[in-house]
């Protein structure tokens, strides 16, 4: 999940981080979206779903009760 000495930066959820935020940035997207978006760079759903939970915990994104991930700007 996260880098180490057995596990590369690119291997890692980390690298995944900025493709998610540059869509939600953008626009507010369903969570199958974007994993139809990102499923060929990712290829693994447990991944994906790690990435949005890292974002969730640190306020960069909202999830709604619909599915949608919206962006959550902060001044």
């Amino acid at each position: 999940m996260f880098p180490n000495k057995s596990v590369a930066f690119e291997q890692s959820v980390l690298w995944l981080l900025p493709d998610i935020m540059n869509i939600v940035i953008k626009q507010n997207i369903h969570i199958e979206e974007l994993w139809i978006l990102l499923e060929n760079k990712v290829q693994d759903i447990n991944k994906f779903l790690n990435g949005l939970c890292i974002l969730y915990m640190l306020d960069k994104i909202e999830i709604t009760q619909a599915g949608e991930i919206v962006y959550v700007s902060r001044n």
